[in-house]
């Protein structure tokens, strides 16, 4: 990863554990920016799979149920 969460990023906490489950899901995360102000900026890139639709997709949904909540229970323990 080129670029990492800024310690004033107010969702610090919960990019670690996605990027690592990125892999998962068929894509990687390659840089991940707060630019303050409530906005960030995610470099992602799609594997070299046939469905990269779907895997977008399963880390986009992925993403927003860690984000919204509940968030996925192998990613509890990296968040306490």
């Amino acid at each position: 990863m080129k670029a990492g969460p800024s310690l004033s990023d107010p969702l610090a906490k919960i990019w670690q554990p996605i990027l690592q489950s990125a892999g998962e899901a068929g894509v990687k995360v390659s840089a991940v920016r707060y630019e303050g102000a409530g906005k960030w900026m995610l470099r992602i890139e799609a594997k070299n799979m046939t469905n990269s639709r779907r895997n977008l997709a399963d880390f986009f949904i992925r993403l927003g149920h860690t984000l919204n909540g509940p968030v996925p229970s192998d990613l509890i323990e990296s968040l306490q």
